[in-house]
């Protein structure tokens, strides 16, 4: 999802990539940039979330890479006043609210518990 309002979205093309490797401490940096990354990620998710008013919230599946990101997911839209659940191995729990699990790339689906 891109909002061109706020990114700048650019054409990249992958044999003109120089890759950098990340000399610090356990990989710092790069986990820091990814992790600011995912977070405003994750803010314009619960914003397009939030504009779907007039979607019921039981069609809205949110999927994100690791259980805690569920859990932050499911925060955030609480605290917009959005009802949310995380999607376990027993399956959604409660009723007409948005869901939130696991997903990877190779294996789809996941439950988040």
């Amino acid at each position: 999802m891109f909002r061109t309002g706020i990114d700048t979205v650019e054409l990249l093309e992958p044999e003109k990539t120089r890759l950098v490797p990340d000399t610090s401490s356990y990989f710092r940096r790069g986990r820091l940039f990814l992790e600011a990354v995912l977070r405003k990620e994750l803010d314009l998710v619960v914003d397009q979330v939030q504009e779907w008013h007039d979607v019921p919230r039981e069609s809205v599946a949110v999927c994100v890479p690791t259980n805690e990101k569920v859990d932050e997911v499911v925060a955030r839209l609480s605290r917009r006043g959005i009802m949310a659940t995380k999607i376990t191995g027993d399956g959604a729990r409660g009723s007409r609210a948005c869901m939130s699990a696991r997903c990877t790339a190779s294996r789809g689906w996941s439950t988040a518990g």
